[in-house]
């Protein structure tokens, strides 16, 4: 990880690097591994500033602490740091929690007698895909005449293998897939 540092005002010792190169490594086990962090430290008339922009593997954050103390600005930067950290990691646990395993049990599969569980998705194999190349209006069109949630086709404009399908929002959304 890069720490970059910016001193205005402030005399930057080696104690206070260590210091927070330290407390960065510690905010490490929250927030997981770090790429990156910018750390500007300033005083001005009887108030320090320190700022924080910090990126991990999965976030970006940036935090502002202000005090009387360069030390006791640091301090309040890295517990507002902490704070947001822990937060997306209990938001990333939550996320964990909700997101079932799922099964594929195969429409085939369960004709022959495999029943499913709970949890387990029904996977039926459709046949709603175009032989010859359609144009996205087109193939709209089919989809809106099928029961399916998607239609696949060859798109007569790209040459492309493209799939329409009904959207959350009620609309319809086009995948293309690169060439």
């Amino acid at each position: 990880m890069s720490i970059n540092f910016t001193a205005k005002n402030v005399k930057l010792t080696d104690s206070l690097r260590e210091a927070i190169e330290s407390k960065l490594a510690g905010l490490e086990k929250i927030s997981g591994p770090m790429i990156s962090a910018e750390v500007m430290l300033q005083e001005e008339k009887n108030e320090c500033r320190v700022e924080i922009s910090l990126k991990t593997a999965h976030r970006a954050y940036h935090v502002e602490g202000r005090h009387g103390s360069i030390k006791q600005a640091l301090t309040d930067a890295m517990e507002k740091l902490k704070t947001q950290a822990r937060k997306d990691k209990e938001k990333d646990v939550t996320h964990d929690k909700k997101k079932t395993p799922v099964k594929a049990v195969f429409q085939e599969d369960a004709a022959a007698g495999g029943e499913r569980e709970a949890g387990q998705a029904a996977i039926v194999i459709s046949a709603s895909r175009s032989r010859k190349p359609l144009t996205v209006e087109e193939a709209v069109f089919f989809l809106q005449e099928c029961d399916e949630n998607a239609y696949m086709f060859e798109n007569a404009e790209t040459h492309r293998w493209s799939v329409v399908f009904r959207n959350g929002q009620g609309g319809v959304s086009l995948i293309e897939a690169d060439k």
